[in-house]
């Protein structure tokens, strides 16, 4: 079976996604860049989860670290045109919301992307590693972005992307060549 892993950073100084939302900025946040704005700026701020669309009827889920999201059902219906949203617990997401430099280094995993025909649009995960094993369904893949002031300097050729569309692939292929 298929599986992705990805290695997630939100409030992360290389990244475009320097915004806390918090009632008040630490000297140290703001000595390092940060700025106060509501959660989530669009296109900026890192969000634990992703937009899943799976190839059949079904459920959906990923896992940070060993911790599974609550599974969300895919029915194909007008709503759901471009997926369903997987959701993290409300502590993760606070870290993403309030922390600076937290959760830096968030694995996470999705099993099953072999039934998947879209994981939406990665770049607001920031990632630094993408391992994809078997996603011969997929049908896009985004990890970066063209909105004005994106950044994500954690993507390089001295990561780990590698990407096997096929099921009996045994060649990796560099995203990055």
């Amino acid at each position: 079976m298929g599986q992705l892993v990805t290695r997630v950073n939100g409030n992360n100084a290389q990244t475009s996604d320097k915004y806390l939302d918090k009632e008040e900025l630490t000297p140290a946040e703001i000595e390092a860049g940060y700025k106060k704005a509501t959660y989530p700026l669009e296109y900026y701020d890192a969000r634990p989860g992703y937009k899943l669309k799976p190839f059949l009827k079904q459920y959906v889920t990923y896992f940070i670290d060993e911790i599974p999201s609550t599974p969300v059902k895919y029915i194909d219906s007008e709503e759901q045109a471009d997926g369903v949203w997987t959701a993290a617990d409300d502590n993760i997401t606070e870290g993403y919301k309030s922390r600076m430099g937290t959760p830096a280094q968030q694995l996470n995993y999705i099993p099953g992307v072999d039934y998947l025909s879209s994981l939406g649009d990665l770049s607001i995960s920031y990632i630094d590693q993408f391992q994809l094993v078997a996603g011969k369904r997929l049908l896009d893949l985004r990890i970066g972005s063209d909105a004005p002031g994106y950044v994500n300097n954690l993507i390089s050729s001295n990561n780990t992307f590698t990407l096997s569309a096929e099921a009996n692939s045994s060649t990796k292929k560099s995203l990055l060549k």
